[in-house]
């Protein structure tokens, strides 16, 4: 019996599945769930024991696993402190101590571990999962923050069945612009709210109350707690209730009074000020941000003001690199930085007086080409040593551990999760590269996945990868999908263009405006010069890329429809007003981040822009995957541009991923299915077939 194209697809993952290692010396899709890689690591404030989570993929659950570890620097010696059935999902050291986040009880509850002791001492009882987890400078209270519904009636509720009868289920009523979130679903009559509990887990108090969200994807500001040097008052970010709901990016900092929940506002500038921390001495508050209108969430600078409020300074305007993280020294006279850099995360030690010195490079953790953990470093509390992810194109994140004086010098890798790869895989070679934009203003950095086996000699096919974002960065570490690709007899090419981070202010807001005009030149600027190298065949060229990535690829097929041989879009952006109008985020496609104006003040201009516009152009047979809970960019994105695809008898497919949210993020399964029909779609379109 003959089998169709798809039906092979998943012959050849079940196959791969139950082939021997010595047949398999290549990356294949299944091999996910034989990753593990280190995130998170806290170093604890002696600088005796890093606490991290190991990460993996559970093969019969096609799930995602975590479990939370301590490890002792100096011997090695592991103890598992919540294991993968737990699902611990964050951690905060206090002097001893560890509270943490994990379901040991059937409820995600705070449980507080005394290292000393080896023991966990309390546990709360809370009725919702609480996060941002943050331990008074005394260890005597924990703030978090914790949703808590409220009451909604049914502008229906007389209408009721009659006793004993069973009517369908209600209707969903909507009445706020922010209505569902991707990968949370729609929302619920609940808001996330302040609360502290002491440390013995019994006194639980509410600081925040009422219906305004104080964290959370509306709010649109990170959930980041700070205490205040005399522990009376809590620090956080908020959104800007002055602004519109659709423009959520703006925040200012508040500070609560514990005792009777005052609320001050400490900053009013127009802006974003988010992940404030008091700095040890309790005179500063620093924070990360911009100032003024900005059409576009990115590009966050390190600011200080004085703790009771005052103006801010921008300590980072020299450095020109976007900001994600920062720690404060003990001394409270810098502070150490993690931002993005050329294709890596690195750190910077930045003064009050803004003299900055580069610190440490590549901290980061993940299993993807894609760049940014903002938890990817930690300090001891004398701020002598270091704990840290770093990871290469030949190794998923490990923990790294050595003293700031010289944190080259005295790296040392602590962890081995990566003992698979590196022993019973071969992998393909990762070769940086930049190239000159065609105006002559810009250098593009992009990397060149070859073949495990690679013969100058020969010619091989080549996938061009375009990352979503837009305001996103690959780096030259490993990633599994592309490994993937390329060991399958592929050249693989992935491309920062402008819009990326890490190559300063300019460069990111080369798309505000114009997104995806100037970074489609950019990688075709790349795949032009890629293309001259003899190796390279020049009839097998393919397309693909997903979110962002997935517009920047439905729009290059139609700019040049004769240059790629098949293309792949995931979860694409094709009608820049639908989006607008459909997206979970108010501000995406909307004027507060890509345009100036409404769909309907520039209509004109947000066709433009979209590929649906210029579909009728596209010759290339392209294949949709979107999974059917996405509401970043909504299954009617990849739907429309299919039937008008299949109504220009293009050759086409959409695939739906049932149960997925945008990135295919809760099922490994989905992920390497998404990879496995791109790849079995470019097989079927190469010259020879």
């Amino acid at each position: 019996m003959m089998l169709s194209w798809v039906q092979r697809i998943f012959v050849l993952i079940v196959f791969a599945q139950f082939s021997s290692v010595a047949a398999a010396k290549t990356l294949d899709y299944v091999d996910i769930y034989q990753l593990s890689y280190a995130s998170h690591p806290g170093i604890s404030p002696n600088g005796k024991w890093v606490a991290y989570f190991e990460n993996g993929f559970d093969i019969k659950k096609d799930k995602k696993t975590r479990s939370l570890w301590l490890q002792n620097i100096k011997d090695g010696q592991k103890s598992l402190l919540s294991g993968v059935a737990e699902q611990p999902s964050e951690f905060t050291w206090s002097g001893n101590r560890l509270a943490y986040v994990a379901n040991k009880t059937g409820t995600s509850q705070i449980h507080i571990y005394d290292h000393n002791d080896r023991t966990n001492i309390c546990s709360t009882n809370l009725p919702k999962r609480p996060s941002s987890l943050s331990w008074s400078r005394d260890n005597k209270m924990i703030a978090y923050i914790m949703s808590v519904g409220f009451e909604k009636p049914s502008i229906i509720a007389d209408l009721q069945p009659p006793e004993g009868a069973k009517w369908a289920e209600n209707p969903k009523e909507i009445d706020q612009l922010g209505y569902r979130f991707d990968g949370l679903g729609y929302t619920r009559n609940e808001t996330p709210h302040l609360f502290v509990v002491n440390n013995k887990c019994t006194d639980v108090k509410q600081i925040s109350s009422g219906k305004r969200p104080h964290a959370g994807p509306f709010a649109g500001v990170t959930s980041q707690v700070s205490w205040s040097h005399d522990n009376q008052w809590v620090i956080m970010s908020l959104r800007d209730q002055r602004k519109e709901e659709a423009d959520s990016r703006h925040s200012n900092i508040y500070a609560y009074r514990i005792k009777d929940k005052l609320q001050v506002e400490i900053t009013e500038t127009e802006g974003s000020e988010q992940r404030p921390k008091v700095s040890p001495d309790g005179k500063w508050i620093a924070y990360l941000g911009w100032e003024g209108a900005r059409d576009t969430v990115s590009g966050d600078d390190l600011f200080l003001i004085p703790r009771e409020g005052g103006k801010a300074v921008n300590l980072t305007e020299k450095l020109d690199r976007e900001g994600l993280n920062f720690h404060w020294s003990p001394d409270s006279k810098s502070l150490m930085l993690l931002h993005y850099g050329h294709g890596q995360m690195e750190v910077s030690k930045v003064t009050l007086k803004s003299e900055i010195t580069p610190f440490m490079n590549n901290v980061d953790s993940g299993f993807r080409a894609y760049i940014g953990s903002k938890d990817a470093i930690s300090f001891s509390k004398d701020g002598k040593q270091y704990a840290a992810t770093r990871f290469h194109a030949d190794q998923l994140s490990e923990v790294y551990v050595g003293k700031t004086n010289r944190p080259e010098k005295t790296a040392r890798q602590i962890t081995n999760l990566s003992a698979f790869l590196k022993t019973e895989r071969q992998l393909g070679k990762v070769e940086e590269n930049w190239t000159t934009s065609r105006d002559g203003t810009y250098k593009i950095q992009s990397w060149l996945i070859k073949p495990p086996g690679f013969d100058a000699n020969k010619k091989y096919p080549l996938i061009v990868e375009a990352h979503g974002g837009p305001f996103a960065s690959y780096g030259g570490q490993f990633a599994f999908d592309m490994q993937v690709m390329a060991a399958q007899g592929y050249l693989v090419l992935y491309v920062n263009p402008r819009g990326s981070l890490g190559y300063g202010e300019e460069f990111m807001r080369g798309i505000a405006g114009k997104f995806p005009i100037p970074d489609g030149e950019d990688i075709m600027d790349v795949l032009n010069d890629i293309t001259q190298r003899s190796y390279v065949r020049q009839d097998q060229l393919y397309m693909a890329g997903g979110s962002g990535g997935g517009l920047l690829t439905t729009w290059l097929i139609a700019q040049h429809p004769d240059r790629f041989a098949a293309a792949s879009a995931y979860y694409p952006v094709t009608d820049w007003a639908a989006m607008a109008l459909t997206a979970d985020l108010p501000s995406i496609g909307a004027h507060t981040k890509f345009f100036n104006d409404f769909p309907w003040e520039a209509p004109e201009e947000h066709d433009r822009r979209s590929p649906l516009t210029y579909v009728n152009k596209v010759k290339t047979p392209v294949i949709l995957l979107t999974g059917e809970e996405d509401y970043r960019t909504p299954m009617s994105q990849s739907e429309m541009y299919f039937q008008a695809l299949q109504l220009l008898d293009v050759e086409s497919m959409l695939v739906r991923f049932p149960g997925s949210a945008h990135g295919f993020g809760r099922s490994p399964s989905h992920l390497i299915k998404r990879c496995a029909y791109t790849m079995e779609w470019f097989k079927r379109h190469a010259p020879e077939n």
